[in-house]
C-alpha cells in the first residue's frame, strides 16, 4: 500500500528553459532541469538536480537531494544526499546518509 503523505506530496518543476536568481522556499518537492542561482531554505522538503541543471547557491537546505547535474554551494540535508553519476558537485555537505556513485567530480567536505 502507498505511503498517503507521499501521495498527497506537490512535485514543482522548474524547466530547462527557466532560470532563477534568489531565496527559494518550498514544503514538498521541486526538481530544477534548468539554472538557479541562490540560496535553497526548505527543511522539509527534497530537491533534485536534474543532469542538466546549473545550480550556483549560498546554500541549500533541504530535508533531502539528489543530485545528477552541476552544483556549487554548501548543502545542509538533514535525512540524505544522493550524487549521481556523472555529476559535478563543488560543495561541503553535512547530512545523516550520503550516497556518491561512480563518475563523479565531487571537490569539498563531508559531515
Amino acid at each position: 500500500m502507498a505511503d498517503k503523505n507521499l501521495e498527497k506530496r506537490n512535485i514543482t518543476v522548474f524547466g530547462e528553459e527557466t532560470e532563477f536568481d534568489g531565496i527559494l522556499e518550498f514544503k514538498d518537492r521541486i526538481v530544477i532541469t534548468g539554472k538557479f542561482k541562490g540560496k535553497i531554505n526548505a527543511p522539509t522538503g527534497d530537491l533534485e538536480i536534474d543532469k542538466n541543471a546549473v545550480c550556483t547557491v549560498a546554500s541549500i537546505d533541504v530535508n533531502s537531494i539528489v543530485i545528477s547535474g552541476q552544483l556549487k554551494g554548501d548543502i545542509n540535508a538533514s535525512e540524505r544526499v544522493e550524487i549521481c553519476s556523472g555529476s559535478t558537485v563543488d560543495s561541503n555537505i553535512k547530512t545523516a546518509r550520503i550516497r556518491i556513485a561512480n563518475n563523479v567530480d565531487y571537490k569539498g567536505n563531508v559531515k
